[in-house]
């Protein structure tokens, strides 16, 4: 899966080949011909064009990049959003009532296990964003390549 970074703000992508831009151009391939693009279900994010100055391969309408670069900047949001929605979920009244209703009539203790699970969860969520955001922080770390920013702005591209 690619992405194409756009200078109006518009972010697209297309699963192409099932190949990343890199791979596809270093087999003779040429990213201008590429059809299939669709919009993003999400805006562009400044981080979108902060990946693509540095890992993406320019093309007429804006740069494309491999996936992975767009999708590790999201990452950590993403993991939070998720778990948290199913915390939301999980606290529901009607949850709630299952929940002491097997504690009291099925299974005793049943709440209190959940309890401890619920804490290993929040551990485990809690490493995993650590780990997606260093992730992110480190594929920042590399510096924009000159040929990028000036491609991207020569296309009406503004640096973030």
């Amino acid at each position: 899966m690619m992405y194409l970074v756009r200078p109006d703000g518009v972010l697209q992508w297309t699963t192409f080949e099932q190949l990343s831009p890199s791979r596809y151009v270093e087999m003779g391939g040429n990213l201008e011909t590429i059809g299939g693009w669709q919009d993003a279900e999400r805006p562009q994010m400044p981080s979108d064009i902060a990946v693509a100055l540095r890992y993406g391969i320019p093309v007429r309408r804006g740069i494309v990049v491999d996936a992975e670069y767009i999708l590790d900047q999201r990452r950590p949001y993403e993991l939070r959003e998720l778990y948290e929605r199913a915390k939301d979920a999980g606290a529901h009244p009607q949850i709630q009532a299952t929940e002491e209703f097997i504690d009291k009539h099925l299974a005793p203790g049943w709440k209190q296990e959940g309890e401890d699970l619920a804490r290993q969860l929040d551990e485990t969520n809690q490493e995993s964003v650590r780990e997606a955001l260093e992730k992110s922080r480190q594929d920042l770390e590399e510096p924009m390549k000159e040929e990028l920013t000036t491609h991207w702005k020569s296309i009406g591209g503004v640096i973030p």
